[in-house]
């Protein structure tokens, strides 16, 4: 058994809207990401913010917004692979997403289109669904009229009366569509005088783009060739790359229709009859018909477009390259469309929807290289809001991270064994760089000072601005940050200014410096110093018996010290001084101290040596409340009680081993629920624990060689290296900051959303690499690199391969080396040559002349310089793939091939004499896309361009019924990932240290072509028997979107067959089980029969679940 789960869900972005569909006339953007729809919102800054997910259990194909009358808010339609279309709506009351009518459009004997859309009639009169080739499919909207007319006359057309229905998808039906391969689909803005009427653009049987106008009349149900103004048919265009139709209104309905190709934009009025382009149509056109009316495009195929707000005649056109054109329709004095010219903006990402978010701002969501959020010149918006730059260009707000598409990765792991990090190379057209992806917190860095030795930090606040206090093992530092004065533009860093404070001795090390009320104060070895806010009044306390103070903690107006002989003191301010106010004297010496206020009361937590325990006691009285054993043989070095946003407070122990024991106390009663009791390791140097507020929730920084940020309800680590110390700085430079120290510096940073994946990005400008290997031994990658340049006049393109070798750290090229004309880099691996590594580099010749390519090299990099081509000779080869698209090593002597046809085969290496010896196959036929070899058993796991994942397994020979299953890749697991796996990587994405989870461990790291990362990782029988259970209860249990089966989504699917998962755990869906409410877990455990119900304790489980997702 497999788990599967999701570490990055996919971040290409297929579509975009904007709508109201939150609050009525306030519009969000919606976007389409595969398997979900995010909803943004703009914000006061003029940016976006993610406020809403909707997880979609199936690929989501289309998505549509719809406002009828009498409702608030919009509607979002959506269409999905699975043909299931549905409609959402908003609602104030929770659950926030509610499916108002959801429906299959499945078609028995039909042929999925390629292109599939969802076209709403402008008046709302019906919508319009092309899913299938050679059917469209009608929903009415509203009632129908009570009589019927002539095709396409006044008296036929629907009605639009105030009295709009909810949406009944129920209602739809479907009608015959002569064009089997349609392009685009697009209703025409016509008057309630006439019929819904629709533009279809479609290849005909030679490949000719033909165009035609419809009517759909909801009376005979069924679609009528248009007479009269509207007529088009079988329109042949020109450009045999228009892909496009943008419908044009006037004010007596549709004016024409714009057909956007590849090479022109070309004006088609709706005054033809039956006929075709004159120039290409052998003269059918109607006399008289006006003159044909183009423009030319730059070469590049246009993949979205918007008509921009307020400025009629208007659009603007993205084409794949990213090139964002302004196209203007020029008017005659008698108001008829002229003339058309087109404006080049500049470069943006690659499109694949274009909208407006303010009259002055436009989100051009991508599948090939991150979102943006662009401001327009001011020529064309009219906004006269001041922005840098130039005001006639193009001006980037924000970028929207996105790893789409995956080309390769590689996984980088540290020396401790544990992942540390993932590199992709990413993005397409011009969008390509290489992502290094963490698990965890991200951090904007907004300062780093190189300062060696840094032990521990403290904040306090001095005449009114805040200090950052540096500990070391011998000395003190108090820092100040403020504004750079300078007025160099060029002048970006603050300024750090070392201070001397009246209370402080610097020459000592430091025990804790911070303020209690009035006071500011510094806790050494020899007691506490201590000043008023001026510094004017410095006073100094210190422990009887001259006893050597060890620890110190404070809160509120309390100061706690731990003293020799495990003693305990609680020092408040009173008339400007510290006044010892209680003492308790433990049976050991404590090892470490918190001190907080936990509903209304001030407590300690006191952790002890020797007997491992921790004790939470009242203040000032020093009552005991809680006594906690912590089952560990390593000495407890940090503690921290804390409530987190939801008011469930917890009791979190750091040990000397990297590990943090935790456990829920329930307050009202101060007991500890044992049954929450778990031990975590998280690193392998000693635990500091400090507690912060970030985005106005809680959180806990753990302090390790591998830091980590808890939350709850769930924690990730976070992209620092080995961190000793954290403190909050919210200082006037940096507001709302964390500083954290390192054994080599000191770095302030601002956390961005807790419990996600940290992208950095290193553009390659127009090199987009295409796959990459990492050299430990160097500490550099190789990447392979492609650019591809064309020239817009011709179409013609050309390809430029290059390696370049880029130092791991910094991400500096190293070496930057070209290959010969028309030279592809297609692979790259590290090899060992003698004693030294180096890079190996398989090339193509791909040549126009060529159907395929016939020759290649084999390259060798050593010491960042191309060395002259490796010869090798042949000593073993196997010809029986139809196409070898992937191998992969299984064991030390066996090679698993991935085919384009014939899926999996493995082949066994001899070596006296050199053969390739074909083991075992599968002989189902499979378009593989990525392959690997799992852990044990002989068993190994392949997708394919289905988008499914599936296992197979080479029989035993004593176990085998017969000779051919004795060399067969017998069938075992299935599942639908529905996403196109580009690659799997042997290892872990989240560290894994000390022992083995139980019941688990850590297979494979996957990418897909959309962008996400996911983790694959073996299951005990065991586990696997409780989670299947665990996964089988909750399909009865969460409800998504669109009224989908779960069991439905993840079953195998082809194009013959369907059948349901087996042998694969839905992680995704397992983790839903960790954020549930009491109730919802109940029904979980019960089941919906006797026999489905869970007996593995509630406790239990939910430990299970969460191991299980520490791996993602």
């Amino acid at each position: 058994m497999l788990y599967v789960a999701t570490a990055s869900p996919a971040s290409a972005q297929l579509q975009a809207i904007t709508c109201d569909f939150i609050s009525p006339n306030k519009k969000v953007v919606i976007v389409n990401k595969l398997t979900r729809l995010e909803v943004l919102e703009s914000q006061e800054s003029s940016t976006l913010k993610t406020v809403i997910e909707i997880p979609v259990w199936s690929t989501i194909a289309s998505i549509a917004s719809i406002k009828l009358k009498g409702h608030p808010t919009s509607s979002i339609l959506v269409l999905t692979t699975c043909l299931r279309l549905f409609s959402l709506s908003y609602s104030n009351i929770a659950p926030h997403i509610v499916t108002s009518s959801s429906v299959s459009i499945f078609e028995h004997h039909t042929r999925i289109a390629e292109y599939q859309t969802i076209a709403i009639d402008p008046l709302h009169r019906c919508i319009a669904v092309h899913a299938y080739n050679g059917l469209l499919r009608i929903i009415p909207l509203g009632p129908l009229p009570p009589s019927k007319g002539r095709r396409g006359s006044r008296a036929a057309a629907t009605s639009t009366t105030d009295d709009q229905q909810a949406i009944d998808l129920s209602r739809g039906y479907s009608v015959r569509l002569k064009n089997l391969n349609v392009t685009d689909l697009a209703f025409l803005p016509t008057s309630s005088d006439y019929l819904p009427t629709i533009g279809c653009l479609s290849a005909d049987h030679s490949g000719r783009r033909v165009l035609n106008t419809y009517h759909v009349n909801l009376i005979e149900k069924e679609l009528t060739p248009v007479s009269g103004p509207a007529a088009i048919e079988d329109l042949v265009l020109q450009d045999p790359g228009s892909e496009t139709l943008i419908p044009v209104a006037s004010d007596e309905g549709t004016e024409g229709i714009l057909v956007v190709g590849e090479e022109s934009v070309r004006w088609v009025p709706l005054q033809l009859s039956s006929g075709s382009d004159t120039s290409a149509s052998k003269g059918k056109g109607r006399a008289g018909a006006p003159a044909q009316i183009t423009c030319d495009l730059p070469v590049g195929m246009v993949q979205a477009w918007t008509a921009v707000q307020d400025v009629p005649g208007s659009f603007l056109l993205g084409d794949i390259y990213g090139r964002l054109q302004l196209l203007k329709i020029g008017r005659a004095h008698t108001g008829k469309v002229a003339s058309l010219s087109i404006q080049d903006l500049g470069d943006t990402c690659s499109p694949t929807s274009i909208v407006f978010v303010t009259p002055s701002l436009i989100y051009i969501s991508s599948r090939f290289a991150d979102s943006q959020l662009i401001r327009l010149p001011t020529s064309i918006s009219g906004d006269s809001m001041s922005v840098e730059g130039n005001e006639n260009d193009l001006q980037l707000v924000e970028g929207y991270a996105s790893l789409a598409p995956i080309m390769d990765c590689c996984l980088v792991t540290t020396e401790g064994g544990g992942a540390s990090h993932v590199v992709t190379c990413s993005g397409a057209y011009k969008g390509g760089s290489l992502r290094i992806v963490r698990q965890g917190v991200g951090l904007t860095e907004l300062a780093n000072l190189e300062i060696e030795g840094i032990r521990q930090l403290w904040n306090l606040s001095w005449k009114g601005e805040q200090l950052l206090v540096v500990g070391f093992v011998s000395e003190t530092k108090v820092l100040s940050f403020s504004s750079p004065t300078s007025n160099d533009d060029e002048a970006e860093e603050s300024e750090v200014e070392e201070l001397e404070l009246p209370a402080f001795n610097t020459d000592i090390p430091t025990l804790l410096a911070g303020t209690v009320g009035p006071l500011v104060f510094q806790v050494t070895v020899r007691g506490v110093s201590y000043s008023d806010a001026s510094g004017s009044e410095v006073s100094f306390w210190a422990p009887e018996g001259g006893k050597k103070v060890t620890l110190a903690a404070s809160a509120g107006t309390q100061l706690v010290l731990a003293v020799e002989g495990g003693a305990v003191l609680l020092l408040e301010v009173e008339e400007g001084c510290f006044v010892q106010k209680g003492a308790a004297t433990f049976p050991n010496e404590v090892a470490c101290l918190d001190v907080s206020a936990i509903g209304g009361q001030q407590v300690a937590t006191v952790g002890l040596w020797t007997s491992q325990s921790v004790s939470i006691v009242h203040l000032p009285s020093f009552k005991t409340l809680v006594d906690q054993p912590v089952e560990t043989t390593y000495l407890l070095r940090s503690v921290l009680l804390t409530t987190f946003a939801d008011g469930v407070t917890h009791l979190f122990a750091g040990t000397g081993d990297g590990s943090v024991a935790s456990y829920v106390v329930d307050t009202s009663s101060w007991l500890v629920l044992e049954a929450t009791a778990k031990i975590i390791s998280l690193g392998t140097t000693p635990i500091s624990l400090k507690a912060f507020i970030a985005r106005g929730a809680v959180n806990v920084f753990v302090s390790s060689d591998r830091p980590t940020i808890i939350s709850r309800p769930g924690d990730r680590l976070v992209y620092s290296s080995n961190v000793s110390g954290c403190t909050p700085f919210d200082s006037s430079t940096y507001p709302t900051a964390l500083a954290l120290a390192s054994p080599d510096g000191l770095r302030i940073g601002r956390i961005e959303e807790i419990q996600r994946v940290d992208i950095r990005t290193v553009p390659f400008e127009d090199d987009g690499p295409q796959r990459i290997a990492y050299d430990s031994s160097t500490s550099t990658y190789g990447v392979v690199c492609l650019a591809r340049d064309i020239d817009r006049r011709t179409g013609e393109q050309t390809t430029r391969g290059s390696i370049k070798v880029i130092d791991s750290n910094t991400f500096e090229e190293l070496s930057h080396l070209p290959l010969l004309e028309e030279e592809e880099g297609q692979s790259i691996c590290v090899a060992k040559i003698g004693e030294d590594t180096c890079y190996v580099i398989g090339t193509a010749f791909v040549r126009q002349t060529e159907t395929q390519p016939t020759s290649g090299r084999l390259l060798v990099v050593v010491a960042f310089t191309l060395d002259e081509e490796l010869n090798i000779k042949p000593v073993a080869s196997w010809a029986g793939a139809f196409i070898a698209l992937n191998i992969s090593l299984a064991g030390n002597d066996s090679i698993l091939v991935a085919d384009a046809m014939r899926s999996l085969t493995l082949l066994e290496l001899k070596t006296s004499p050199y053969a390739l010896n074909e083991v075992a196959r599968d002989y189902r036929a499979f378009y593989m896309t990525a392959n690997a070899a799992l852990d044990a058993n002989d068993e190994f796991i392949g997708s394919e361009s289905d988008l499914n994942l599936f296992t197979v397994q080479k029989e035993n020979v004593t176990t085998a019924r017969s000779m051919a299953d004795e060399h067969a890749l017998s069938p075992r697991g299935a599942f639908h990932l529905g996403e196109m796996v580009s690659k799997f990587t042997p290892g872990s994405f989240v560290p894994q240290f000390g022992e083995v989870r139980n019941g688990t461990s850590a297979h494979l790291v996957y990418a897909t072509s959309a962008g996400s990362l996911g983790v694959i990782a073996g299951v005990d029988e065991d586990s696997s028997k409780v989670l299947s259970e665990l996964e089988r209860n909750l399909r009865e249990v969460v409800v998504t979107a669109g009224e989908l089966s779960h069991e439905d989504w993840r079953s195998f699917k082809s194009e013959r067959t369907m059948r349901p998962p087996a042998g694969f755990i839905d992680g995704n869906l397992v983790q839903a089980f960790a954020s549930m409410s009491k109730e919802e877990v109940e029904k979980v455990l019960a089941g919906s029969s006797e026999h489905q119900r869970i007996s593995v304790p509630e406790a239990h489980l939910a430990k299970i679940v969460e191991e299980f997702g520490r791996l993602h």
